[in-house]
């Protein structure tokens, strides 16, 4: 409550005189910045350059962030609770980014001073009196508080493409006295000849608010790699030594070049293979489709019988796909950390940066492709034409790149280097001649879903067993 009505006028609820002048200090310097100026930084979203010099001119977050063993002999450096409780009402205050910084701060230091590694306390204790952030954190953090803007922007696309959807399946307007009755009961006359059009523009603005928003989930899935990177780095480096291991990441270093190769041809594996599957169960259903609805005989709906069929078809191809991957993606993790450890850091790298940029490129070409679809429908209105026969080709392949392979990205990149970490530090402790045999085992077991995810989802002309259609069509119903 004091520092609502009267700042300059806060008594420090610390007992030592040290803490007082550092709470003193920082409302010093924030009062001198002014209201204005605090607002005026906060609306133009300018970075706080003059803090942050002012915390390693002051000694801050040295002072407040470090404990009393690793303070070099600083009577005000310590740990204390408290007194970091009361520093952080305080930056909230004055503004939220102030205080963000502070509490990242906390959160990245906190795992270093509970941990046993002494080399890593005293660096930390080192760069606090340098005047450092966690300005990584920042990043993830920043990440993951645009989480609920994410969500709503990255929802609105299913929401315009399923609105679409239910209306054209309703098939409201053919219903008797309709136009009367929502009349009567909402107020407005529906206008049935242009409801669809209206839909379809949203629709495509939904495709570019999703196409927007994948490359964000991406970016998390990126920043949380990096960061289990570092740390297997740190792992090695304790184990290794420092020299060792900056030559085992060089680039000249062929086993990390290779690592980095294979990365790369892991993501491009992934794309091609999770599209096959869907091109696939697309196929199939569309098979099943024309063997058993016939709506040439005055049926204006297909049977729920043979509807639930279709869906039955797309999800037990999803499911096999997808199968297919993940087993693969998880036994080939478990062959490159144990084949070398720098290789597999080149391979976590190769797919972190390989997998962000694939996830762009696939999530905003496949909405200009499923836009170019709706500019020729709506604005165009050349529905029918052999143009809008291309594009709607064009449609098959964007939909899987925009919503299928740029989006499971995510769970790839990030299981595989949360996964990678637990494995490269079991893969170190393993004789050699035991690491290889095992290395060898788990590829040979990735390469046989590799080629299931191919060979074994491929498009058939004769089917085999599981895939005939029923012979009997279920009846469509008027």
């Amino acid at each position: 409550m004091n520092f609502l009505l009267q700042p300059k006028k806060y008594k420090s609820l610390a007992a030592d005189a040290g803490s007082r002048a550092i709470m003193d200090k920082t409302i010093a310097f924030f009062e001198h910045m002014g209201k204005t100026r605090l607002t005026e930084d906060f609306n133009r979203k300018v970075w706080y350059r003059g803090f942050v010099d002012f915390i390693a001119r002051e000694q801050i977050f040295a002072k407040l962030l470090t404990p009393r063993a690793y303070a070099g002999g600083d009577p005000d450096g310590r740990w204390d609770t408290a007194r970091n409780s009361e520093y952080s009402e305080l930056l909230a205050f004055y503004g939220l980014g102030y205080w963000y910084c502070f509490q990242v701060s906390i959160l990245g230091l906190g795992p270093i001073w509970m941990s046993a590694n002494e080399a890593a306390k005293r660096r930390a204790a080192e760069l606090l009196r340098q005047g450092a952030i966690f300005a990584f954190g920042l990043i993830a953090f920043g990440f993951l508080g645009m989480g609920p803007v994410t969500i709503a922007v990255d929802s609105y696309g299913p929401v315009t493409d399923n609105a679409q959807s239910v209306y054209e399946l309703s098939t409201i307007e053919t219903l008797p006295n309709i136009s009367e009755e929502i009349k009567k009961e909402f107020g407005f006359t529906p206008d049935f000849e242009n409801a669809k059009m209206y839909l379809e523009e949203n629709d495509g603005a939904g495709n570019t608010f999703k196409a927007t928003a994948k490359p964000v989930l991406i970016g998390t899935a990126v920043v949380g790699a990096t960061t289990l990177i570092f740390s297997i780095i740190q792992v090695l480096t304790k184990m290794f030594g420092g020299p060792a291991v900056s030559a085992g990441l060089s680039i000249l270093n062929p086993v990390f070049l290779l690592g980095l190769i294979t990365g790369g041809t892991t993501i491009y594996w992934f794309t091609g293979a999770s599209m096959q599957a869907v091109t696939t169960g697309a196929y199939r259903a569309v098979e099943f489709i024309k063997a058993n609805i016939n709506l040439d005989e005055g049926a204006e709906k297909a049977s729920v019988t043979d509807s639930k069929r279709v869906v039955e078809i797309c999800t037990q191809y999803a499911q096999k796909g997808m199968w297919n991957i993940f087993l693969a993606v998880f036994f080939s993790t478990l062959a490159f950390a144990c084949v070398n450890h720098y290789f597999f850091i080149g391979y976590l790298i190769s797919i972190a940066i390989f997998g962000l940029f694939q996830a762009i490129f696939m999530a905003n070409a496949g909405g200009a492709w499923d836009n170019a679809k709706k500019l020729v429908e709506t604005e165009l209105n050349m529905k029918g034409t052999d143009l809008h026969d291309a594009t709607v080709v064009g449609d098959t392949v964007g939909d899987p790149f925009k919503d299928t392979s740029s989006v499971a990205m995510n769970p790839i990149i990030k299981f595989t280097t949360l996964f990678g970490l637990l494995a490269v530090e079991l893969a170190i402790e393993l004789p050699v001649a035991t690491s290889r045999i095992a290395a060898a085992a788990f590829f040979a077991v990735a390469v046989v879903f590799v080629w299931r995810s191919f060979y074994s989802m491929r498009i058939k002309t004769g089917g085999s067993e599981d895939e005939q259609l029923p012979a009997e069509p279920e009846k469509a119903r008027g």
